[in-house]
C-alpha cells in the first residue's frame, strides 16, 4: 500500500486520572501493534496536570516495563487538539512547528476524562472518527449505578443490591448491614480497574471504606457481596457488518482477596485469568447474549467488556444464573489484559482486534455524517 494512502492514527493516553500509569502500557502494546503499512500512529501523552504533549511516531515512555515506574518520556513539546481547514490536528502553542494533522482517533484512556463521555466530546467536536462508545453510552458506562440501573430496567438482568451516597449524606450503617449483610463492597461510582474499591468484612470498617472511595468520587457504591459465585467477564467488538463479535468468556479467579488494582497491574501473582473459561456449553452461551444485550441496550459502539458475576451451583448457589457486575468501554490493553487475551482466544489476533476498532470508528462516523443536521 502506498504510503500516502496510511492514515494518521491519534492514540491519546496517560490522562488526570488515577488510572494514569495502566493506559501508558495499553497504549504502548497499541502502538506496537499498528499496521505500519495502513496507519501512521499520532502519540499524545496527557500528563498529571492534564497538559497534552507531543510524541508522534516514536515510542513514548519511560520504565514500560514497569507498572509502578512507568512514565511519559520528559521533554516533549506541548500540543493541542483543535480544528483546522484541513481537518483535525495537533497544533503547538510555540508556533515552531506545523500542525500534525490525524484522520482517527483512539483514546487508550482509562477512567475520568476519558472512558467518561468526556473526551469523546472532544472528538465529536472536531468531527473526527473515534475508536469506542459514544458520549452518551460512555458516561451511562462508567456511571456504575446509571449502568445498573439501566440494564435491569431495558433488560430485566439482575444487579447486585446496592445504595449510592454522595459525600454529605449519612450512611445508615446498621441499616446497610441489615439490607445487605456482609461482606460489603464499597466502590466510586465512576472509576475503573477497581481504583477506591474497599471490601468492608465488619461493620466497622465502613467510615474508612468510605473515606477511601470518596478520594475518587463524589458519588460511592455501598454494594451487597455476590456470593458463591465466579467473576466472568465477556468481551464484546462491534463488526463492520453491523453485528456484534462475543469471545469466548474469560475468567478471573483471585489469589489473595478480590481482583483490586493490584491484582491487576501490580502483582502478576494476585489472580489467575483463565481463558477460556471452564463452563458449560450452556452457560457460556447465556453469558454471551447477556453481554451482547447488555452492549446493546446501553448503545455502546466499537467495543466493551462486560463483567458478570456467575452463580454455580457447584460453589454453593441455590440455581444457576448471572448477575451483571459492570461495563468498561475501554477495557485494559495491556499484555495481561483479558479483553486482548479473549479475543485472541476465540481466534481474533491483537492487530486484527486493533484494525477492526479503526474501522468501526470510520464506520460509525461515515453513517453519522450521512445525517441531516437541518442547515
Amino acid at each position: 500500500m502506498p504510503k500516502t494512502s496510511r492514515k494518521n492514527v491519534l492514540l491519546v493516553c496517560g490522562g488526570k486520572s488515577p488510572e494514569h500509569k495502566v493506559s501508558l502500557i495499553s497504549c504502548l502494546s497499541v502502538y506496537r501493534a499498528l499496521d505500519r503499512e495502513k496507519y501512521t500512529p499520532v502519540v499524545a501523552g496527557i500528563d498529571w496536570d492534564g497538559v497534552w504533549h507531543y510524541y508522534g511516531d516514536k515510542e513514548f515512555l519511560e520504565n514500560s516495563t514497569d507498572p509502578n515506574e512507568v512514565a511519559l518520556a520528559p521533554k516533549a513539546p506541548v500540543c493541542f487538539p483543535m480544528s483546522t481547514a484541513d481537518g483535525p490536528a495537533l497544533a503547538f502553542p510555540d508556533g515552531k512547528r506545523k500542525p500534525v494533522h490525524f484522520d482517527i482517533a483512539f483514546p487508550v484512556l482509562h477512567g475520568a476524562n476519558g472512558e467518561d463521555g468526556t473526551i469523546q466530546g472532544l472528538f465529536e467536536m472536531l468531527a473526527v472518527p473515534y475508536v469506542g462508545c459514544d458520549v452518551d453510552s460512555s458516561a451511562n458506562c462508567m456511571d456504575k449505578e446509571r449502568a445498573k440501573v439501566l440494564a435491569s430496567a431495558l433488560l430485566d438482568i439482575p444487579v447486585a443490591p446496592f445504595y449510592a451516597f454522595g459525600p454529605d449524606e449519612t450512611v445508615p450503617a446498621d441499616e446497610l448491614q441489615k439490607d445487605l449483610g456482609l461482606p460489603l463492597f464499597v466502590k466510586p461510582a465512576r472509576t475503573g480497574s477497581s481504583v477506591g474499591v474497599v471490601c468492608v468484612k465488619k461493620i466497622e470498617e465502613l467510615d474508612d471504606a468510605l473515606a477511601e472511595a470518596f478520594k475518587f468520587d463524589d458519588k460511592v457504591l455501598v454494594e451487597k457481596a455476590i456470593l458463591h459465585a465466579r467473576e466472568i467477564e465477556c468481551a464484546v467488538l462491534e463488526m463492520p457488518d453491523g453485528g456484534v463479535f462475543v469471545a469466548d468468556p474469560g475468567e478471573v479467579i483471585p489469589t489473595k482477596g478480590f481482583y483490586d488494582y493490584k491484582a491487576k497491574y501490580l502483582d502478576d501473582k494476585g489472580a489467575k485469568l483463565q481463558v477460556p473459561a471452564k463452563l458449560t456449553k450452556s452457560a457460556k452461551a447465556m453469558i454471551r447474549e447477556a453481554a451482547a444485550m447488555v452492549f446493546d441496550a446501553l448503545g455502546c459502539g466499537g467495543m466493551a467488556r462486560v463483567d458478570f458475576f456467575y452463580l454455580d451451583p457447584k460453589k454453593g448457589a441455590e440455581k444457576e444464573g448471572i448477575v451483571l457486575n459492570e461495563v468498561n468501554t475501554i477495557p485494559g490493553f495491556t499484555s495481561i489484559s483479558l479483553y486482548p487475551k479473549m479475543m485472541e482466544n476465540s481466534g481474533m489476533a491483537y492487530p486484527q482486534l486493533i484494525d477492526t476498532l479503526l474501522e468501526m470508528a470510520v464506520v460509525r462516523f461515515q453513517k453519522k455524517q450521512s445525517l441531516s443536521l437541518g442547515n
